[in-house]
């Protein structure tokens, strides 16, 4: 609870802080008043936007000062007032109340501060639901204080204690939000730190697969070149042509022939080398079977058990 004097101070009119006071808001309770009217002369030299008005009879003045300052609702204690006031307005979208109970309400519109100048002790209900309310309470009406100086300190007391645990309250919410936010944050990080690494893991993987594969091109390339530059005669043969030819070759009887013919009529060196080697061996064959024959035909006559085997085993190969 303040006093008009407290809320409205030297400091608060300073340039600097112009801006700032300009977004704050006001009830004013008794404001066809004499305070009421000197509060709404400060509100607008400074722009505070004002949210309720409430007078007694003097709908007038509630008209021009609702007219100005736009209010969300005007109380008229006095019932010929709130009649006749209602009418003027009807062309606004301004709420017209009227009682001691939408007086209390008027009160506790939520707003910066509520300015109650209103006269007599009729103005300790609607303090009271201003605190109550949590608004802060510009008090201009020693009636108030006297007559119920100590609910008023309760409620205020009340106000506060409940305006600190719901400050505690949003202050905790919001460090909780701002620790998940943090944990949130820490593991998108984590996140993208992975993904990133996975990212270079495999752009690492794909360089190296995208060199092997240029390497491979390169010897490819580099063969083809010199296939293409060797003249017909003497070109590469394949694996697959050296081995059909080679098991052509060693065919029984036929073998010997197409080795002979493929040893001296095809144009390539290459696969006319291979095929006088596979010649040769069979060269080789003849001449290691011939040694052989002439070496059993010479012990055969000394030796008539062992001349007798052999014939043994040649009858038994069907020879």
């Amino acid at each position: 609870m303040e006093t008009i004097s407290e809320s409205f101070s030297g400091k608060e009119r300073d340039a600097g802080r112009e801006k700032k006071l300009s977004s704050r808001t006001l009830t004013v309770l008794g404001s066809t008043g004499s305070i009421g009217t000197q509060t709404l002369d400060v509100a607008r030299m400074h722009g505070y936007r004002i949210k309720a008005l409430s007078a007694h009879k003097n709908y007038k003045l509630a008209e021009e000062q609702a007219r100005e300052f736009g209010p969300e609702t005007v109380c008229m204690t006095d019932e010929t007032a709130y009649s006749e006031l209602k009418i003027r307005l009807a062309d606004t979208d301004i709420k017209v109340v009227c009682g001691k109970n939408a007086l209390c309400e008027t009160a506790a519109v939520p707003c910066d501060m509520v300015i109650n100048a209103v006269v007599g002790m009729v103005g300790l209900e609607p303090t009271l639901a201003a605190l109550n309310a949590h608004n802060r309470v510009g008090l201009a009406n020693k009636e108030t204080l006297v007559t119920g100086g100590e609910l008023v300190k309760a409620a205020e007391k009340e106000a506060k204690d409940a305006e600190k645990a719901a400050k505690k309250a949003a202050e905790e919410e919001a460090a909780a939000a701002a620790a998940t936010a943090a944990v949130a944050a820490k593991a998108a990080e984590d996140q993208a730190k992975k993904a990133e690494a996975e990212a270079k893991k495999a752009q690492a993987q794909a360089a190296r697969a995208e060199k092997k594969a240029a390497k491979q091109r390169e010897k490819r390339d580099r063969i083809q070149a010199l296939k293409d530059q060797c003249p017909p005669e003497y070109k590469p043969v394949s694996t697959s042509k050296y081995f059909w030819c080679g098991l052509l070759s060693f065919i029984p009887g036929l073998g010997l022939i197409l080795t002979i013919l493929f040893s001296f009529i095809p144009r390539n060196r290459n696969f006319k080398s291979f095929e006088r080697a596979i010649l040769v061996y069979y060269i080789i064959g003849l001449i290691l079977c011939l040694i052989a024959l002439i070496v059993l035909f010479a012990i055969m006559p000394a030796n008539p058990d062992i001349a007798a085997g052999i014939t043994e085993v040649i009858s038994a190969f069907g020879f």
